[in-house]
């Protein structure tokens, strides 16, 4: 019998509890953080698979990439919105289509040829990875058709004939939102998804290797 256990949330401790510990106190922190800013609300926030998100963002991304996302998530990228804010002088329009105000949505969905162009090539990128990486043959579809919607569908429509773990994919991602999604913030539930599959095949890339993949072509193709 142990004399101690400790648990940080629901996980039990069996080692050094320094990263556990920081890392729940600054996940609370970031949870109040974001919904006070209305950038995610509580109820997203809880969906998303944070420790994978926390992993690849500290330890798999360039510096200058990690500042990128954080102010793309922030919605102080330098868009000409954000822009104009600090200098009225500067017109808001989208210097590719000339249509729309530039903001950090708008980049996914601009309908520029260009810009259309770059996003299906980074979306079939995506999907040279999945399918090298041994993908679950539905969750690789799901992602790249719910990727390809523009955020005109919900990702639980893409799993109606499916079986009731994608079914619980689709409403936990589409809690958390298309535009954050391609942000790199992943439910927790495809993880799951995988590893299932993995455990099957028999495969020698972990988890946490093939989530991280995931995140940052993600963010590659958000990117542009």
């Amino acid at each position: 019998l142990e004399a101690i256990t400790l648990f940080v949330g629901k996980a039990k401790i069996t080692s050094d509890t320094g990263p556990q510990i920081r890392f729940a106190a600054h996940r609370t922190l970031a949870k109040a953080f974001l919904h006070d800013h209305k950038v995610l609300f509580a109820h997203q926030f809880d969906e998303v698979d944070w420790p994978h998100v926390h992993s690849t963002l500290t330890n798999n991304i360039p510096r200058l990439f990690q500042l990128w996302a954080a102010k793309h998530v922030m919605r102080i990228a330098a868009t000409n919105v954000y822009v104009n804010k600090q200098t009225p002088t500067q017109c808001k329009k989208c210097p590719s289509c000339t249509v729309c105000d530039e903001t950090t949505h708008h980049i996914t969905l601009c309908e520029e040829s260009g810009r259309v162009d770059v996003f299906h090539d980074t979306v079939g990128a995506l999907e040279d990875w999945l399918e090298e990486t041994d993908t679950d043959p539905d969750l690789m579809e799901v992602i790249v058709d719910y990727v390809r919607s523009w955020d005109t569908e919900l990702l639980e429509n893409f799993c109606r004939q499916l079986t009731p773990r994608f079914h619980r994919l689709g409403r936990s991602q589409d809690t958390i939102g298309w535009h954050n999604f391609m942000a790199g913030m992943i439910s927790t539930e495809i993880s799951l998804i995988q590893q299932a599959h993995m455990t099957v095949r028999g495969s020698r890339m972990s988890i946490k290797k093939w989530t991280s993949g995931l995140i940052i072509k993600l963010l590659e193709i958000t990117h542009g």
